[in-house]
């Protein structure tokens, strides 16, 4: 039980290629990930660092930027810092929004790494919250984009709840000290050194005796990444009671409308609200149970919650309906409590409505799916389809593919004299309903992205999914009503918009005929190349009876040849040895010829 809890091993380095640090002051660095980066350093792994800051606020910041921005140089030759980005954020200012968000993918991108090592987002002070929560987003969308990243959370001013990895630094615990002793204007502050070496030690507490100092890591995998409001599970919720509320600008206000069933997963709902990187937010929730609900806090993070209670159950158009009317914002997204957004679903929904003034209302892409337990009793999201088609009015008289969260709404064209309402008859498709009022008011237009999370629910949600047959008659309810009030001007275009239809069925059936006689003239083809095949097997096999027959001959002949070389050579040496009687016979000859012109030259004198 205890190793579910903490590991009872420890690792020398957390594997990767390359690894990026985001420290939110100069010294997070040393403090929090010190010894791994040494141990980076004795592998020879290249390291990244952001100094978020440059803490010079307060206290912390008597010796003043510069002093401390030297200090990190010191520091980074003892922990193998390759290159130290100064981003200079404000002092306890940090913003987790999209200009930082963007800044950090792009550190990301520029260090190659494929490991992110960042505070825990239970940390103390608010910006290493921050940094945190900006490291955790920009691994996300580079995770969601195909990039293979892991991110790994450190401690320095708060325990981390949950650890999953221990990292040995004994073998550096005396560089790491060294490292931290540089920032000699915050150790005459605080012995920081004595306190995150006292930390270090206590991280031991599991390990044989031999490791005496540990750092504690929380390692996000990929599968995690992709679902943030997990991971925020439930750290955030002591966020939440603590009422850290951010300094907000000046921002078209949102408000997200929650029609509450009171089901467990109003809590993920609520704290993917509250990762939201767009901060003007509020948040109305509905109790359409009727029954006591569980008690709501008055922020969801660090936006504003109200809470609409009641005594009976609301119907889900009525629910809508009084939502809408408790909406005090410019613009309205509703959520349904079991589903959830991602952090930047809001933000991107509104930049696309300022790109488009025109537009009624901006609706993105969603992922449909499930959560299920794996092996190891986590939470994991599986997809099972993506619900990311363009606009087209006269498709939305036929089919619902706008899931009710995936649509911002300008909330002024729906009360204009009331003229948008949720059909109060309907107890299913309402939100269909509703979108083809909006779009008779103007176009809705598609973001293209996905950023929302529908989860298949088949016992306590809509009914769509527990009640196929009965959907059907609905379907016709809400169509017979349309088709009913169509304009001319709409009634001429969905009249082309069938024609249409039936103009690409008559072309896709000449299509399939044609490809039918190809496939049939194909299928002639192979047949014929069957026997033609056949055919020069038999050949092959024919050619393959003469080739060994004259293999046969070949090596009769080269036996024979090789008889009559033998006989050659034979003749050959018998020449040579005649060559040479004969050339002694002559050496013979030569030298009785001399003695005999010799003696012939003494009997004459």
């Amino acid at each position: 039980m205890e190793t579910r809890l903490t590991p009872y091993q420890a690792s020398p380095l957390i594997e990767c290629t390359a690894a990026l640090v985001f420290a939110p002051h100069p010294d997070d660095e040393a403090l929090g990930c010190g010894g791994l980066l040494c141990a980076y350093k004795a592998a020879g792994i290249p390291v990244t660092a952001v100094i978020v800051t440059s803490g010079d606020h307060g206290e912390h910041g008597k010796a003043g930027a510069d002093v401390r921005e030297q200090e990190s140089r010191a520091a980074a030759d003892f922990l193998g810092i390759a290159k130290l980005i100064f981003w200079r954020e404000p002092d306890r200012g940090v913003a987790y929004n999209e200009r930082t968000i963007a800044a950090a993918q792009q550190a990301i991108l520029d260090s190659n790494a494929d490991l992110i090592i960042a505070p825990s987002t239970s940390e103390i002070h608010p910006d290493h919250r921050a940094t945190a929560w900006i490291a955790i987003e920009a691994a996300r969308r580079l995770v969601a984009a195909g990039r293979n990243l892991r991110v790994a959370l450190y401690e320095i001013g708060a325990p981390l709840p949950r650890v999953n990895v221990l990292v040995d630094i004994t073998a550096h615990e005396a560089t790491k000290k060294n490292a931290v002793g540089c920032y000699t204007s915050q150790l005459a502050i605080s012995r920081y050194d004595e306190l995150i070496m006292g930390l270090n030690r206590f991280r031991s507490y599991t390990l044989p005796a031999q490791t005496r100092f540990a750092e504690a890591y929380r390692l996000l995998d990929t599968e995690e990444l992709r679902q943030p409001v997990l991971i925020a599970e439930p750290e955030l919720h002591r966020q939440e009671r603590l009422n850290l509320v951010n300094t907000r600008s000046q921002q078209e206000k949102v408000s997200v409308l929650i029609r509450s069933m009171d089901r467990p997963s109003l809590s993920r709902a609520l704290d993917s609200v509250a990762l939201q990187t767009w901060s003007n937010i509020e948040v109305v929730v509905l109790n359409a149970k009727g029954a006591a609900h569980t008690k709501l806090e008055s922020h969801a993070g660090s936006l504003p919650l109200r809470f609409i209670d009641s005594t009976t159950n609301v119907p889900r158009a009525q629910a809508a309906n009084l939502l809408l009317e408790n909406a005090n914002s410019e613009l309205a997204i509703f959520l349904d409590d079991d589903d959830w957004f991602a952090p930047d679903h809001i933000a991107h929904l509104v930049a696309h409505l300022r790109d488009n003034p025109n537009a009624a209302a901006a609706f993105s892409g969603v992922e449909f799916g499930q959560l299920v337990k794996s092996d190891d009793a986590q939470e994991r999201w599986q997809v099972k389809h993506q619900f990311n088609a363009s606009y087209d009015p006269c498709r939305l008289l036929f089919e619902n593919y706008l899931p009710i969260h995936s649509v911002l709404f300008r909330v002024q064209q729906v009360r204009d004299d009331w003229a948008c309402r949720f059909d109060t008859t309907m107890d299913v498709f309402e939100d269909w309903d509703f979108w083809l009022q909006i779009s008779n008011r103007g176009t809705l237009s598609g973001t293209g992205h996905v950023s929302a999370f529908y989860n298949f629910n088949t016992t306590d949600g809509s009914g769509v999914f527990s009640s196929p047959d009965a959907n059907t008659e609905r379907v016709q309810q809400l169509q017979e009503k349309w088709l009913s009030r169509l304009a001319p001007q709409r009634f001429a275009q969905l009249l082309d918009y069938t024609q249409g239809l039936y103009r690409d069925l008559a072309e896709e059936s000449s299509h399939a005929k044609h490809l039918q006689a190809a496939l049939e003239s194909s299928l002639l083809d192979v047949e014929n190349l069957g026997t033609s095949v056949q055919a020069a097997r038999e050949q092959v096999d024919s050619l393959n009876t003469v080739l060994k027959s004259r293999e046969e001959e070949l090596l009769n002949y080269q036996t024979h040849t090789r008889g009559l070389e033998e006989i050659l050579a034979a003749r050959d040496a018998e020449i040579a040895q005649v060559r040479a009687s004969l050339e002694q016979l002559q050496a013979a000859t030569r030298s009785r010829r001399w003695l005999l012109g010799k003696l012939l030259v003494q009997k004459k004198s």
